[in-house]
């Protein structure tokens, strides 16, 4: 994950028109604890920007393909919280699967 997300994440946003910056938020389907902290550091995120990912995966655990649903609408409810129209501004949705494919999604 270190060595090739960091260049799969930005040709995908470049594809897009779009910096790792203009991202407001990051849904990652956690493997684990440890999966975050590799993007975190191989994306060289702030702490606070895989919250999402981390309260699910200790409020449910890995439940497989739907974890990444419960990410997205903990991120939509936080955001309902936050601002009137209730949607995050830029979302990426992020998941691995066999091999270590990286899956990523955009929501605007």
């Amino acid at each position: 994950i270190g060595k090739a997300l960091p260049e799969t994440t930005t040709t995908f946003l470049q594809k897009h028109g779009l910096e790792k910056e203009q991202i407001t938020n990051w849904a990652v389907h956690p493997g684990g604890p440890r999966i975050l902290s590799m993007v975190e550091q191989a994306l060289q995120l702030h702490t606070d920007a895989l919250l999402g990912s981390r309260d699910v995966l200790s409020q449910y655990g890995n439940m497989s393909s739907a974890t990444i649903f419960f990410i997205l609408e903990t991120l939509f409810v936080q955001a309902h919280q936050s601002q009137s129209h209730g949607l995050p501004d830029t979302c990426i949705a992020m998941a691995f699967g066999p091999g270590l494919t990286t899956e990523l999604a955009l929501f605007q």
